[in-house]
């Protein structure tokens, strides 16, 4: 009995330690991409989870978000010029509160003294539409750049990888061999059985 293998049990020992190996290197990188990913409200930086998946057939894990395809690959790869829509860009000046400027306020014997922090809720929605107006035209005529903040965190960790298209969406494909250490997996799977 002692030479027998249980070949199910190392089937199964050797997807577990995988799904825990991959599931490491996802959690690192899904830290690296929120710690790169651009601030202006963290909704996007926020968004993003890493999720394994077990079958069969092979291991996954993924670190996406749900707000990749939305939006999150234009930070990432930039734009063409193009008319983006105004609503989220008022969202974004707002949030990042580049219309707390100082205010001209006019007194009727017309003296002007500038008032700091004191703004109007109309001058203020004003400045806020005029600030994302302006934003529209630059992105109508220039784009936007590229920020790369996920090939950035995939570099940082030291994985190799690939840019795939799918279903005209751009993502990365990352091979994870480079972070495992094939030795102390296999001491891993021999430990579980």
């Amino acid at each position: 009995m002692s030479g027998i293998i249980n070949v199910e049990r190392v089937a199964q020992a050797m997807r577990d330690e995988l799904m825990d190996q991959l599931m490491a290197i996802g959690l690192s990188l899904e830290g690296e991409v929120k710690r790169n990913a651009p601030k202006a409200t963290a909704s996007l930086a926020g968004s993003f989870v890493t999720r394994g998946t077990a079958t069969l057939f092979g291991t996954e894990v993924s670190v996406g978000s749900p707000k990749w395809d939305l939006y999150g690959s234009y930070p990432e790869f930039g734009t063409r010029p193009h008319w983006a829509p105004i609503e989220p860009l008022i969202t974004w000046v707002r949030e990042k509160g580049l219309a707390k400027m100082s205010l001209d306020v006019k007194f009727p014997e017309g003296k002007t003294k500038r008032v700091r922090g004191q703004t109007t809720a109309l001058y203020r929605d004003r400045k806020i539409r005029s600030i994302a107006r302006a934003i529209q035209m630059k992105i109508a005529k220039v784009g936007t750049r590229e920020q790369l903040y996920v090939l950035k965190s995939i570099t940082n960790l030291g994985l190799s990888y690939r840019l795939v298209e799918q279903e005209g969406n751009m993502y990365y494909l990352i091979d994870p061999s480079s972070m495992m250490d094939a030795k102390a997996t296999w001491d891993n799977i021999t430990r579980r059985i």
